[in-house]
């Protein structure tokens, strides 16, 4: 069986945001959420083992 060859071309853009007060306050809480349930998921997954 052959193996295919795939072309993998990576950019990589920087960008640096500048968000409003209100806006970073709001990363900042949409942050806070997601990692409270990405950890809740991994407290479940243990827990199910």
């Amino acid at each position: 069986m052959k193996k295919e060859q795939t072309d993998t071309c990576v950019k990589v853009l920087k960008v640096k945001l500048k968000p409003t007060k209100e806006q970073a306050a709001e990363l900042t809480r949409l942050s806070k959420e997601y990692i409270y349930h990405a950890n809740q998921l991994v407290q479940q997954a243990v827990s199910d083992g």
